[in-house]
């Protein structure tokens, strides 16, 4: 929502609080040289632009602020912005100088002057805070005191009742006007000081008065003193002077109700030194209570004081005004503990009560001790948290407010971003000090009226602030004021009707009026129906026209927005499928629709239903109405009713097969479908019932029946539509299986031995064996009733075996275990040969897993047959035998033969002449070197006899020719490493 007032946009309709969008910050005449201002943002990031106005113009400065965080911003040439005119010159006058702040999101402001001598700050209040009239209070024993008076638009006018005389000469008692454009501050100033004139400009009077327009103006009123003491009597010294400042609250927004508690001192927490509470009034006969007691004694006709360390609650039947003066550390009746110095806030009354606040814990002019104390429903403990903790310094009943709790945070030196968080709302006030400096900020909201445009429907409806299209409906104004005047700018606004003309109410009298959190809330309802013609979000300008005390009005421009909302879309779709009975599925839902659906109203006849899929039944062919209305998520309703005609399919033809025989017990029945469908049969869905219990879907099931019988299968054939055949047979046929069983000739055997397998399987009464089945083990199989295999590798081998009876039943399976042990790897060695009378040594071997026995054989000529490498002397050549036995007894032979090779002994001469004595060249012992060579050469070395082995003797001839008588020479190469070979001289004799 929007307000324009005067023409100028500022701020939204609501229940506001220091927390929002523009603010105008006052830098009154003061000693303090360093200044900042604190932005505190909430749940929204936010770009602040700060316009500086000096006597040279304005200078901007635009910060982009985090959300859920603080920015401080210190003030350089603060001498440039404090309403100080120079030396000599009087400072009671207009100024062009002050800080304009603009936000794009709600923030909380604060505003915080200091120095090594003076501090002081205060909450910052938005435009939409400000009022039409204030009155001003001071703390004790104000010394320079002031009242600046800012404005934040154009032809504003003001009127000024100070109650002492002023600086500039302004009398006690008198008003005068003063007149102000956007941006301009009017400083009023105390006069001098005495004993008897502390320069206190508590009851100042100040309120806006029609300017050349003949409007009134809202402005901001900040009070306090340029040095200052708050102490229970005039002081004799002046060691406790400090700086005050505080915006005023409007008395638009005073309240009635008020609880307080003490400031705790800088080092505990739950030690609480006395304040100073101020109770001002704007109506001398109000009638104050404090913890019950109606106060005496207004001073000055304008407020009561009480001395206090205890929480207290104040009352009065009229509008007051609560300040809470922290005390000077020089004051000599009520010592201070611990550090800090005099201070004053203006309290928020109940009726302001947040449940959020976000400041700052700053640690300006070096303040090192930083609390915030609030007052809260005793129930909200529970939801309370500071910056995220439930945990707090102390806490404590409020004594003089049962039902409600005093909470205490404290902390060191942090200067960071706070934030209190609650569902129940409380007040709260932070501050902190060191030395001789403090600072205290009320925290709490600030109430700004509120004012919204809703729509109201039927009487007795209640009020929206949005519409469903087409549906009539009435202009609501909710508002905390009391126009003289509402104008409604309806004419021309698209989408509305009717929008011909505006609608104008004057001296509208409000239908109803509620209190709300203490404050008044009026109806005021424009004449005439409306409705909206397409959803959407619709701008409603009204203007109001507002009495303000003094007799002026002010006109406040409203912006707000209602909204049309679109209509549902009635639609179902409707399936059903199949034969008679029927049953029919209705799903709501309209395509492009994007309303969500709520609440949807069927009607069948006289038959409802409520879901947004429903079924309902049909026993009959033919036409049929169907009724829907529907309610969307945001209220609005429609309707349609459609007819339809139901119609039905064609049925599937059920048909099967039963199996031939069932072989029990296990067997497995498998029944052919052989149904038929005009459509496609891989549509149907089947169901079959075998009679014993058992069920099954798909086209070709096998069911295993547990006992024979005879039973009743029964197939259901279901098409896609619902319609369905069904059809049974009957089924008896069933048998039972053999028993295998076998018999092994052997469970265990050596490799490459063979073994006999027997059938011993049982066929069932009546039945008899037709063919067998073998698995061996080993991959091979047979189908013969008892085979013999031999295994050719060892290990274990299971033998599985079963038959099949003349019923066709196979049985169950029979198995045994057959072992096959490996045999050994025999090597006796390689053959050998060794001159005669030499021995050998045999090189056995033998490669077996596990424990074995071997033997050499014959033994005669070994010098041992259990080694396997025995010495061997055999006279003659001899072959030897190395056999070895494994723990199986699986036995395994292999032989070597050693050669005994004989001396080689050639005669010298023999006589080739053919009288069969000495005919050849007989070598004795040259038999026993089959590898031998034998060459003759002649005394020229022409080779004239060679040969491999001798087997047949030199004859003393050469290619067929005898040689001539004489001495040849020769070469005998035994061809064996042991023996050299041998050369001599042999001689033919002829």
């Amino acid at each position: 929502m929007l307000w324009l007032t005067a023409g100028v946009l500022t701020a939204k309709g609501q229940l506001a609080s220091s927390r929002e969008m523009d603010f105008v910050v006052v830098y009154p005449f003061t000693n303090t040289n360093q200044a900042s201002i604190y932005i505190c943002t909430r749940d929204e990031p936010a770009t602040v632009t700060l316009n500086i106005r000096t006597d040279a113009g304005i200078t901007p400065r635009v910060y982009q602020v985090a959300a859920r965080t603080a920015m401080e911003v210190q003030l350089t040439n603060l001498s440039t912005i404090i309403l100080f005119a120079g030396v000599g010159v009087s400072h009671e006058r207009v100024f062009n100088r002050c800080v304009e702040v603009h936000s794009t999101a709600p923030i909380s402001l604060y505003s915080h002057f200091y120095s090594p001598d003076y501090a002081g700050g205060t909450q910052v209040l938005p435009v939409d805070a400000w009022g039409f009239t204030y009155q001003t209070m001071d703390a004790p024993y104000d010394n320079n005191g002031y009242v600046c008076v800012a404005a934040a638009f154009d032809d504003t006018r003001v009127e000024i009742t100070p109650p002492i005389d002023t600086e500039g000469g302004r009398p006690a008692g008198v008003p005068f006007t003063v007149d102000l454009k956007k941006g301009q501050v009017y400083q009023m100033l105390s006069s001098a000081v005495t004993r008897t004139d502390k320069g206190e400009l508590t009851g100042t009077r100040v309120r806006s008065v029609p300017g050349a327009s003949g409007r009134c103006q809202p402005v901001a009123v900040y009070a306090g003193a340029s040095s200052m003491y708050i102490h229970t009597e005039y002081p004799s010294f002046d060691g406790s002077s400090d700086f005050e400042i505080k915006q005023m609250t409007p008395l638009t927004s005073l309240g009635k109700r008020f609880l307080t508690a003490p400031y705790s001192a800088s080092g505990n927490s739950k030690t609480f030194n006395y304040s100073i509470i101020r109770i001002m009034v704007t109506n001398p006969a109000t009638v104050v209570k404090v913890n019950g007691v109606v106060q005496t004694g207004l001073i000055n006709n304008t407020y009561y004081q009480l001395i206090t360390k205890t929480a207290s609650y104040i009352e009065a039947d009229q509008p007051i005004a609560v300040a809470q003066c922290m005390l000077s550390r020089s004051e000599p009746n009520y010592p201070v503990s611990g550090e800090g110095d005099g201070e004053m806030v203006m309290i928020s009354p109940l009726e302001n009560a947040g449940k959020a606040a976000e400041f700052i814990n700053t640690y300006r002019f070096e303040v090192l001790y930083n609390y915030v104390t609030l007052v809260i429903p005793t129930e909200g403990l529970k939801s309370l948290t500071i910056d995220g903790s439930n945990t707090f310094d102390h806490t404590y009943p409020h004594p003089n407010a049962p039902g409600y709790t005093v909470v205490i945070k404290r902390w060191i030196s942090e200067g960071r971003y706070c934030a209190v968080k609650s569902d129940s709302a409380f007040t709260a006030l932070a501050y902190g000090m060191v030395g001789y400096e403090s600072y205290v900020f009320d925290v709490t909201r600030i109430h700004v009226p509120k004012t919204e445009v809703w729509m109201g429907g039927e009487v007795g409806g209640g009020i929206t602030k949005a519409s469903c299209i087409k549906d009539s409906f009435g202009f609501v104004l909710k508002t905390e004021y009391k126009p003289e005047r509402i104008e409604w700018a309806l004419k021309g606004i698209a989408g509305l009707v009717p929008n011909a003309a505006d609608v104008v109410q004057v001296n509208p009298v409000p239908d109803s009026v509620v209190i709300r959190d203490g404050w008044p809330l009026y109806y005021y309802t424009a004449p005439g129906s409306f409705h909206f013609t397409a959803a959407g979000s619709y701008a409603i300008p009204v203007t109001l026209t507002i009495p303000v005390p003094g007799g002026c009005s002010i006109i406040k421009h409203l912006v707000d927005t209602v909204k049309g909302k679109a209509l549902p879309v009635a639609d179902f779709t409707t399936q059903y499928q199949g034969c008679l009975p029927f049953t029919a599925t209705f799903t709501a839902g309209a395509a492009g629709d994007t309303s969500t659906l709520v609440q949807w109203n069927w009607r069948f006849g006289a038959d409802k239903a409520t879901t947004p899929v429903t079924t309902y039944g049909y026993n009959t062919t033919g036409k049929k109405t169907v009724a829907l209305e529907v309610t969307s998520a945001n209220g609005c309703k429609a309707d349609t009713v459609k007819e339809f005609t139901l119609t039905q399919g064609v049925p599937p033809v059920a048909a099967f097969t039963v199996p031939a025989t069932v072989c029990l017990p296990y067997g497995a029945a498998v029944f052919t479908n052989q149904s038929t469908y005009g459509g496609n049969i891989n549509d149907l869905q089947f169901t079959w019932q075998f009679g014993e219990g058992g069920v099954a879907t798909g086209k070709t099931p096998e069911y295993h029946y547990q006992s024979a019988g005879s039973y009743n299968v029964t197939l259901i054939a279901t098409a896609a539509d619902g319609c369905a055949d069904t059809v049974s047979h009957p089924f008896a046929a069933f048998a039972y299986r053999p028993k295998a069983g076998l018999n092994v000739s052997a469970t265990a055997i050596c490799i490459n031995n063979s073994i006999s397998f027997t059938d011993a399987s049982a066929p069932a009464s009546g039945s008899s064996i037709r063919a067998y089945s073998w698995q061996l083990g080993d991959g091979a199989v047979s189908t013969q009733a008892s085979p013999v295999k031999v295994y050719n590798t060892p290990g274990t081998f299971t033998i599985m075996h079963h038959v099949t009876s003349s019923d066709g039943c196979v049985s169950d399976t029979a198995s045994a275990t057959v072992t096959v042990y490996d045999t050994p790897k025999v090597d006796a060695g390689p053959d050998q040969s060794i001159i005669q009378g030499s021995g050998a040594v045999l090189r056995g071997n033998v490669v077996v897993n596990g424990a074995y026995t071997f033997e050499w054989s014959p033994v005669a000529t070994l010098v041992s047959s259990n080694t396997l490498n025995p010495a061997a002397s055999p006279p003659e050549t001899q072959r030897y035998y190395l056999q070895a036995t494994t723990g199986n007894m699986c036995t395994a032979k292999d032989s070597v033969l050693v050669t005994v090779l004989l001396s080689i002994l050639p005669p010298n001469t023999f006589t080739p002449n053919g009288d069969g004595i000495h005919d050849t060249w007989v070598i004795e012992g040259l038999q026993t070197y089959r590898s031998a060579t034998v060459q003759v050469f002649s005394r020229w070395g022409a080779k004239v006899f060679e040969s491999k082995g001798y087997a047949v003797p030199w004859n003393g001839m050469q290619n067929g020719n005898p040689l001539p008588a004489g001495t040849y020479y020769y070469i005998i190469n035994p061809g064996t490493p042991d023996k050299p070979r041998q050369t001599g001289t042999v001689t033919i004799i002829r």
